[in-house]
């Protein structure tokens, strides 16, 4: 079964001191059956580039390119524009339901697990919501 991270779950396990649902989920999975998304990479790359110049932010820069090659080499999905139908239909949806999302990003990453016929793994459950593929939230809480 493949499973998608989502960026606040791949962010989650990144701190130092991690939510302990997080933490527990993410060491019950198959380690192959873990991928994610080059929309993640890119969100997560923002984030770290929001943070002021200094070594943190170059340590940061750091882990998150060694986390990458270590855990995800091989295992990065990318956003194909034959998913691009299925994320439009998905977004107007969501907006005729009065649920519009705020922003591609998930839509797109919507699209690729769809596409893989695979589970999300994600915090926000709801703005996957109604996008036909099968959600959990390591958090423990919806």
């Amino acid at each position: 079964m493949m499973i998608i991270l989502d960026t606040n779950v791949i962010s989650e396990l990144s701190k130092p001191i991690a939510h302990p649902n997080v933490v527990q989920w993410f060491d019950h999975q198959d380690e192959n059956n873990l991928y994610i998304t080059s929309i993640s990479i890119t969100e997560i790359y923002v984030g770290l580039y929001r943070l002021p110049d200094g070594k943190r932010k170059q340590t940061l820069l750091s882990d998150w390119d060694r986390m990458l090659n270590d855990l995800f080499k091989d295992k990065i999905l990318e956003f194909h524009s034959s998913y691009a139908p299925f994320c439009a239909k998905f977004l107007s949806e969501r907006e005729k339901m009065g649920l519009p999302l705020k922003d591609i990003a998930d839509a797109q990453i919507l699209g690729i697990a769809h596409a893989h016929q695979a589970t999300i793994a994600t915090r926000n459950t709801k703005d996957f919501a109604h996008g036909g593929v099968v959600l959990v939230n390591p958090f423990g809480v919806d």
